[in-house]
């Protein structure tokens, strides 16, 4: 078992062949060499946010806007 300092660590170890990572989906950015698959009966996970609103950035904004629309984080229907 290996645990990555980054998510970036993670994915690189994962790309190099050492085994797979479970991720939140929010970490783990669109990639073709890479296969997402969703973990099948687990409880979603609760989490929050903690920011100076004063302060916001463009990251910042669209990670807000994204989990206000999706909080689940599964695939949204289309």
């Amino acid at each position: 078992m290996f645990f990555g300092e980054s998510p970036e660590a993670v994915i690189t170890l994962v790309k190099a062949g050492f085994g797979l990572a479970v991720m939140p989906r929010l970490l783990t950015p669109p990639d073709p060499e890479l296969v997402l698959r969703p973990l099948a009966g687990v409880e979603p996970l609760s989490f929050g946010m903690y920011y100076k609103s004063r302060r916001a950035t463009r990251w910042r904004r669209q990670l807000v806007g994204r989990t206000r629309r999706n909080p689940s984080g599964q695939e949204e229907e289309k």
